[in-house]
């Protein structure tokens, strides 16, 4: 995208946000008045029609009320108690106040057990089965719903009681016309052109039937309804029992379209009534609000980016001369100049980049040496690799060849030419014969992590010989972080694994042959303290304990030594048992109770409050947690504090030794599980130490699938943390346990 463009669009974007901003909140705010006056307007019809229905119901049931009246304090009234004649009086009372109100259609008097007594348009003795509006009219005035009668004309009735003297003594029946509510709803005023008001109820299913005619269905009035599964649609709302306020989208008119309403609901009744618009004529004065601010941005968009491309094209116009002139100077041609037309910032660049072109022209005529220099360098570093005794080769990302030194064919017995193409370390060159495990954490290594991998690798020579090697792979990365090739290096070390080995196995060798006469001098050194060969003085006694004290010293290195062996050599036992790792933890702190006395230190103990019960060799377990917890106390000043831990974390099993003693000088701690290292700082302070316990501590965790690890502060106190599997220690085959 060119500069002049992506300007563009900067200052376009920089100048419109704001106006856009303003604009949406003014057009937010001037829709919600819009909205607000049209709710407004609706609920002003609505309560004015909810006013008008109560009206007129009051009036009919004032009407009823005095035509009860009437027939109780009629000078008939006797024919209710003795059934003396009067019927025919009561007849021309009913028929007199008939024909003084004409809304009034129908007059019927019922006895309390609902037998027609009279009628203005019926005989003496009909009855007629009690309905539920019908009972409760017995009691109180009410009126049923809109009906239409056998003629087709809407028509409501309403019920009273006759009471004289706080008697029951018959009921009343009204018939009257209904278009006094039908003309309430017919009264569309402010609405526009597609408002209208109508009534509905409940049917016996529950669903909205339509009481009244509607705009566009005007023979809809007790035959149209709507189903109560339909919620969106204001009919069925409106029988919700509390009056709403609908102006969604999603709420769905009679006839198909989206509209604003308003609902109340008549408790008298049991009526709703809708006073709706359809949604698009409601709001129109909002789309017409809408179309008006499009406008107004449309046009700012047009005249801001006229202004912003005149604006940037000027300000482009120096830049492109001076691309011209970069163009030039990257094809070489660095006697070229370019203009300086103003001293402002695009000047100072034009300047600058002459005074670039005149440097590079200076450089440049230098550079053909310094390339012949560095190809020297490069050759020499060449021929170091290419002499190297080290086995060296690169490969790419995926590890495959791509140079190898002259020592790769010395060592491997492959040609350059066979393995240059193929995978390096692969079974097809000179690899491939470590187990998955071993390869899986070399690749996690490198690729993952992405650091280098040094370990020892077991690996084939060309004529079947197997050789060990120790190597050292490292990955290359770009400027993204990415392995763009590696690097790896290879010792031959076969030589000095055997030499190890035999030392080794001279060690124990040697070990074995000590044991035996160091154990005579230790069981006769016992027997003279005894007195077995006659009482020795005090300074015999004292010299003695000290030939005793330094034997049995020699006899905890020789088995620690043993032990070290034993672990090289790969000679050790492993015999793993169901083993209650609280209850040996508990024995351990037992058997170190007096040395945790003698030195006043304070040990913590926290440990599972049940049995941990996990297949171990309980010999090496105890060796591990009994070194760690002896050292703690041992190398914390008296009056210090020791704790110890178990924890099951997941799949592993934590115990954790914390002390507050003199802890390990940091520039030594990488040294701290090497054979027969002491840290410097307690080597005066306790020098009965071999420097293998840690060792073996460490040797026998990761054996058993574990580990340990620490951290230390000089002067502060370390913590070790030992870890090692739920699932327990595999057995192993062996020569000897460890001592």
């Amino acid at each position: 995208m060119k500069l002049q463009t992506r300007l563009t669009i900067l200052f376009v974007c920089i100048s419109l946000i704001p106006l856009i901003l303003v604009t949406a909140i003014s057009f937010s705010s001037q829709r919600d008045e819009l909205i607000r006056k049209t709710v407004e307007q609706l609920e002003v019809v609505a309560d004015v029609q909810e006013k008008r229905l109560n009206e007129v119901l009051n009036h009919h049931l004032n009407t009823l009320k005095l035509v009860t009246a009437s027939l109780a304090f009629n000078r008939q009234a006797s024919y209710f108690d003795s059934g003396e004649d009067g019927a025919e009086e009561l007849n021309r009372v009913l028929s007199d106040v008939k024909n003084a109100i004409p809304e009034v259609k129908q007059l019927s008097l019922f006895d309390t057990e609902g037998n027609l007594l009279i009628s203005t348009n019926s005989v003496n003795g009909d009855s007629s089965s009690l309905s539920t509006t019908y009972e409760r009219g017995q009691s109180r005035f009410v009126m049923t719903d809109i009906f239409k009668d056998a003629n087709g004309q809407a028509r409501v009735q309403l019920i009273g009681p006759v009471n004289i003297e706080g008697k029951h003594v018959a009921t009343v029946t009204m018939l009257v016309s209904a278009d006094e509510f039908i003309s309430v709803t017919n009264d569309a005023s402010g609405l526009g052109e597609t408002g209208e008001i109508f009534l509905v109820k409940k049917n016996k299913s529950g669903d909205a039937l339509f009481l009244t005619p509607l705009r566009y269905d005007a023979g809809a009035a007790l035959t149209r309804g709507v189903s109560k599964a339909q919620i969106e649609r204001p009919s069925v709302q409106a029988l919700e029992g509390e009056d709403k306020v609908l102006l969604g989208k999603n709420n769905i008119g009679y006839n198909g379209g989206s509209v604003v309403a308003v609902t109340r609901y008549i408790d008298s009744l049991n009526w709703g009534m809708v006073v709706q618009m359809d949604r698009s004529e409601a709001l129109a004065s909002v789309d017409a609000l809408r179309q008006s601010y499009s406008a107004i941005i449309t046009m700012s968009v047009l005249v801001t980016i006229l202004i912003v491309v005149m604006t940037t094209f000027a300000f482009v116009k120096p830049i492109r001369k001076m691309t011209l002139f970069a163009q030039n100077i990257q094809a070489g041609n660095f006697s070229m100049r370019t203009e300086v037309s103003s001293k402002d910032e695009i000047g100072l660049l034009a300047q600058t980049f002459n005074d670039m072109s005149a440097k590079l022209q200076m450089l440049y005529k230098n550079l053909e040496q310094e390339v012949a220099e560095r190809t020297k360098d490069l050759k020499k570093f060449q021929m170091a690799v290419e002499s190297s005794t080290q086995h060296i080769v690169i490969t790419d990302e995926k590890g495959i060849v791509i140079y190898a030194n002259p020592a790769v064919e010395q060592i491997t017995g492959f040609g350059r030419n066979e393995v240059i193409g193929k995978k390096a370390g692969s079974r097809e060159t000179w690899g491939g014969l470590m187990d998955k495990s071993f390869y899986k954490e070399m690749y996690k290594t490198l690729l993952e992590d992405k650091v280098s991998f040094t370990g020892e690798i077991k690996n084939r020579r060309k004529n079947g010989e197997e050789y060990i090697t120790l190597a050292n792979i490292s990955p290359i990365l770009d400027d993204n972080g990415e392995v763009e090739f590696f690097v790896g290096l290879e010792r031959d070390i076969t030589e000095e694994k055997r030499i190890d080995q035999a030392k080794s196995e001279f060690v124990s060798l040697a070990s074995h042959q000590l044991r035996t006469p160091l154990s005579t001098v230790n069981w006769y050194a016992e027997m003279l303290m005894d007195g077995d060969a006659g009482k020795l003085n005090k300074e015999q006694k004292q010299y003695l304990g000290e030939i005793y004290t330094g034997n049995k010293r020699m006899v905890a290195l020789v088995n620690a030594l043993l032990n070290v062996s034993r672990l090289e050599l790969g000679t050790f036992l492993v015999e793993p048992v169901e083993t209650d790792l609280v209850a040996e933890v508990e024995s351990i702190v037992k058997e170190l109770e007096s040395l945790v006395e003698t030195r006043k230190i304070k040990l913590d103990v926290s440990l599972p409050k049940k049995a941990l019960s996990i297949m171990v060799d309980p010999k090496l377990f105890r060796m591990s947690v009994h070194n760690l917890l002896t050292n703690a106390v041992k190398y914390t000043p008296e009056g210090g504090d020791v704790s110890i831990s178990m924890k099951v974390i997941k799949d592993d099993v934590v115990i954790k030794v914390k002390d507050t003693g003199w802890g390990i000088p940091s520039n030594e701690q990488n040294k701290i599980f090497s054979k027969l290292f002491r840290a410097t700082n307690v080597r005066e302070k306790d020098t009965e130490g071999t420097g293998l316990g840690l060792y073996i501590v460490k040797s026998v965790a990761e054996h058993s699938g574990g580990d340990i690890s620490f951290v230390s502060k000089e002067g502060k106190g370390t913590t070790f943390t030992y870890r090692f599997p739920k699932k327990g220690m595999a057995k192993k085959e062996g020569s000897r346990q460890l001592d």
